[in-house]
């Protein structure tokens, strides 16, 4: 016969979210606990940004600087280096100097105490999971959520641990879904891949153009781990069986454009790159967060903060719920909250993304130059519509954009400009 456990609050779903939903439910002392049917946290990077909002969120549980060391080796990682592979894009070119300024981080720097981290999920997640423990959260791996049944008294989680099958209740008064129980849609692959030798590029995206493939490489570690996204089309019938590893090594290598480098490939994982919300976030005494809520693609890295905002937005709202401090029709407000949130996040998440669902550089472009001018000014010389190029004076080539040719990063001076006054007055 099953067991039964008793709990306030049960979360479904172990990834970057469940784990902070974990994280901010012990900080309100309500008890719960999360299943995750994967043996352990992510092996793949899958998201590599944490937004300064997110970090204000870690820095109040007392994680900040954790995070920021799991992220330490992707920190300098910066630009989008277009080429037919990666050895001609990072050709070494001569950077003009410029002031030292950065007018977007200056921005932040007078609203928050925090800034922007790199760090992918696999990095940042171990570092949740031990916090999540520390501060009493019944985090189990694992063990899969088989079905949910709702009433008005409250919620029953069937759950099973995977290795030996034993079966178990966990009642509660709430549930947080933030992962779906299902398989990866087919669109691209998503190759982790490990060079035995240190390439010692802090580029952050790569853009691979040329006639047999037009596809990404991101930095992971910034020395041996890499990932490439390669794109294939099912609608030709194309699939994943057609690149096993031997193919995608000889993929790489032209990619890379060093034919003998010696190439490890860690791990294969199908996705497809998709923009969408659901209606409802609140079924009942059910919530959707995360995966479960929204799906978008990581050009502008919403996915896993906007989930880690909706967790934190609900965690607060429970907590006064179920100490009864607040009459449940406070929870109403999660969907009036966080639906608009999620639709913008899709929205600017998907703006990048051309017809197949790979990153544009030129809607890249379009997007960044209307973010330079809603926050520097609207002067047209500020763009350089002919080599796609931000001319944002005083800004320092630590929030570059792209770079040139000529080697000119994104905020480097070019020359005396009229708008450099108006940019160090705001700063």
């Amino acid at each position: 016969m099953a067991q039964t456990q008793h709990v306030p609050v049960l979360i479904v779903g172990g990834g970057i979210v469940g784990l902070s939903a974990s994280l901010f439910l012990s900080q309100h002392s309500i008890r719960h606990v999360l299943v995750e049917k994967h043996a352990g946290t992510s092996i793949h990077p899958r998201g590599r940004s944490v937004n300064a909002r997110t970090m204000e969120l870690y820095r109040s549980l007392g994680i900040d600087n954790a995070i920021r060391e799991a992220g330490a080796s992707l920190a300098p990682s910066q630009g989008i280096f277009p080429g037919p592979s990666l050895a001609v894009a990072i050709k070494p070119v001569a950077h003009k100097e410029g002031p030292k300024l950065n007018h977007f981080a200056s921005l932040m720097d007078s609203i928050s105490p925090e800034q922007a981290q790199r760090g992918t999920q696999d990095a940042i997640e171990p570092v949740l999971v031990q916090a999540a423990k520390e501060q009493g959260g019944d985090v189990r791996f694992h063990v899969e959520c088989l079905g949910v049944k709702q009433d008005e008294n409250g919620i029953m989680g069937y759950v099973a641990e995977s290795r030996e099958r034993r079966d178990e209740r966990v009642e509660g008064g709430l549930l947080y879904c933030c992962r779906w129980c299902q398989e990866p849609d087919p669109g691209e692959a998503w190759g982790d891949l490990e060079r035995k030798r240190n390439i010692g590029l802090h580029a952050k995206i790569c853009v691979i153009d040329r006639p047999e493939a037009r596809d990404l490489l991101t930095a992971i570690d910034n020395s041996y781990r890499w990932v490439f996204h390669l794109c294939y089309d099912p609608k030709k019938g194309e699939k994943v069986e057609d690149c096993p590893t031997e193919r995608c090594v000889e993929i790489l290598r032209l990619v890379l454009g060093v034919p003998d480098v010696d190439i490890e490939i860690k791990s294969i994982l199908p996705w497809k790159p998709s923009g969408k919300i659901v209606d409802k976030l609140q079924h009942g005494r059910i919530f959707l967060a995360g995966d479960a809520a929204h799906q978008m693609t990581p050009y502008a890295g919403q996915g896993a903060n906007s989930g880690i905002a909706d967790v934190h937005n609900l965690a607060w709202k429970l907590a006064y719920v179920i100490k009864n401090q607040a009459k449940p029709a406070l929870l109403d407000t999660f969907d009036v909250e966080r639906i608009p949130v999620g639709k913008a996040a899709v929205k600017v998440s998907t703006i990048a993304a051309d017809e197949r669902g790979n990153l544009s550089l030129e809607k890249s472009f379009a997007a960044a130059k209307g973010l330079a001018r809603r926050t520097i000014g609207p002067k047209g010389d500020l763009v350089d519509e002919k080599d796609k190029f931000l001319n944002a004076a005083g800004v320092s080539s630590k929030g570059a954009f792209l770079v040139r040719p000529d080697g000119l990063w994104l905020g480097a001076q070019g020359g005396s400009h009229p708008i450099i006054k108006r940019v160090l007055q705001r700063l």
